[in-house]
């Protein structure tokens, strides 16, 4: 028989007053009970301690020769030097905390949803009502996510191939290409599902030439895995954002660049007319190795940050070089060489000839300035941050929250008519062609202000 020997885990000391706790003699272990097996013996010890107000722990057995299979209670000592818990205190005890099932269902449906253990805690605890009633406590929540987290960090990439193999088994269209190092590590790792690739197909057909062309946005975000997240982004009729894929990277090269872009292509078909992009060299080299027939254009965003932070501190302040900058610069209406001649005006006004930045983004300017892009339709996007910066979000949340969106906005498009500002039948007719987020900018006497970007002040801020 197996012998059990309770006792709390505390040096012997004369001098300090032991506690006994309180409670009915039915629930209180005592020398010479047997238990069947280990497990029940432990479970009644542990309702004593919760019923008195401590914890319990096991530590070891010994087992005697003359029996098999039982447990024999042979040492109990019942007390503590230490108080029980109080009552009111009890649900904080270890042995009553407990992350459950439904705990784990909940803290992984906010991690979907970017949202932190503790900020899920609290949210959990105004569905619940009162503290003691959760289970557990914060530091339980953040420690399942540790956990999470440890378990996944040797598999995240395994899980994430094993998730896309099961798309694409569903045979809804589902694609998606990897590559991985020397080392077996995943490097590269592009996909897109039907609804992205029709959608870019339709708009391209709709859209098939230079004059007439649906851009394609192509943003980055770095994450904890020190991932580059490439999403490719178009606009739709609304003028929002249209996802028609993303891929994953590891580094920032032409080699990586040049897969992603050719994987593209094997996905939706063909290459967009027109790309924007921001000011990476390695991404410049690939598109133009790659997808030699599309026209590459630098996001405009990227470049006015940069502005702040290259032109002389003398000029920071100044109101006047910032108006007189923007005036010109962002024109879409004048020619390249009236946009030449205005640029180097500007540098000998304000002695910036010999700016390397400035003389950089001159030598380069016909991947930024309207005035080369002027036989191209931008379909809206003269400035791409809203939306590559929006579509990064969207994949951090779920693709699905975008095409729920773009019918929603469908929807209010179908069921309402916007008041027209005259009589005039033209309004009217146009009002039947394009959607209410588009009809509203056609109706704007300021439209072309939404897209010049407001330079009378700068923004310092970090930038490639």
């Amino acid at each position: 028989m197996f012998a059990l020997h309770i006792y709390p885990a505390y040096e012997e000391d004369e001098t300090v007053e032991l506690t006994i706790p309180e409670c009915e003699s039915k629930s209180k272990p005592f020398v010479g009970q047997i238990f069947p097996n280990l497990d029940v013996g432990c479970e009644f010890y542990d309702d004593y301690a919760e019923l008195c107000g401590f914890t319990s722990r096991k530590s070891t057995s010994t087992k005697d020769d003359d029996d098999f299979g039982m447990y024999k209670v042979r040492t109990f000592i019942e007390g503590h030097n230490h108080a029980m818990v109080p009552t009111v205190s009890r649900h904080l005890m270890p042995v009553n905390r407990n992350v459950t099932p439904v705990h784990e269902m909940w803290i992984t449906s906010a991690i979907k949803a970017n949202i932190g253990p503790i900020r899920s805690f609290r949210m959990y605890r105004e569905i619940m009502g009162e503290c003691e009633d959760i289970g557990c406590v914060s530091n339980d929540f953040k420690n399942f996510v540790r956990d999470l987290n440890v378990y996944a960090l040797d598999s995240d990439a395994h899980m994430i191939l094993q998730t896309f193999m099961n798309k694409k088994e569903l045979g809804n269209g589902f694609q998606y290409f990897y590559d991985v190092d020397d080392e077996n590590r995943l490097r590269r790792l592009i996909w897109t599902d039907e609804v992205s690739v029709k959608n870019y197909k339709y708009l391209v057909k709709l859209c098939p030439s230079t004059q007439h062309t649906i851009p394609t946005v192509i943003g980055n975000c770095s994450n904890r895995y020190k991932m580059i997240f490439t999403p490719f982004t178009g606009r739709d009729n609304h003028g929002k954002c249209l996802s028609f894929g993303a891929a994953i990277i590891s580094r920032e090269d032409v080699d990586s660049y040049s897969w992603v872009l050719e994987k593209f292509v094997e996905c939706v078909g063909n290459a967009p007319p027109l790309l924007i992009t921001d000011q990476d060299p390695g991404l410049k080299k690939a598109v133009a190795a790659v997808w030699p027939q599309t026209r590459h254009r630098y996001c405009t965003w990227h470049i006015t940050m940069k502005v702040a932070e290259k032109m002389p501190q003398r000029l920071r302040d100044s109101t006047e070089f910032k108006t007189n900058f923007g005036n010109f610069v962002w024109s879409e209406f004048d020619e390249p060489a009236v946009f030449e001649e205005n640029w180097k005006n500007l540098m000998d006004e304000y002695d910036l000839s010999d700016n390397r930045w400035f003389s950089d983004m001159f030598d380069d300017r016909s991947h930024w300035i309207p005035a080369y892009f002027r036989d191209v339709s931008m379909s809206g996007l003269f400035r791409t941050t809203s939306l590559s910066e929006s579509e990064n979000s969207y994949f951090k949340r779920a693709l699905e929250a975008q095409r729920h969106n773009y019918h929603k906005t469908t929807f209010a498009d179908e069921t309402r008519v916007l008041p027209m500002k005259t009589r005039l039948k033209i309004e009217k007719h146009a009002a039947t062609i394009y959607t209410n987020n588009i009809f509203k900018e056609v109706k704007s006497w300021k439209k072309m202000e939404k897209f010049k970007p407001k330079l009378t002040s700068f923004e310092v801020g970090s930038s490639k």
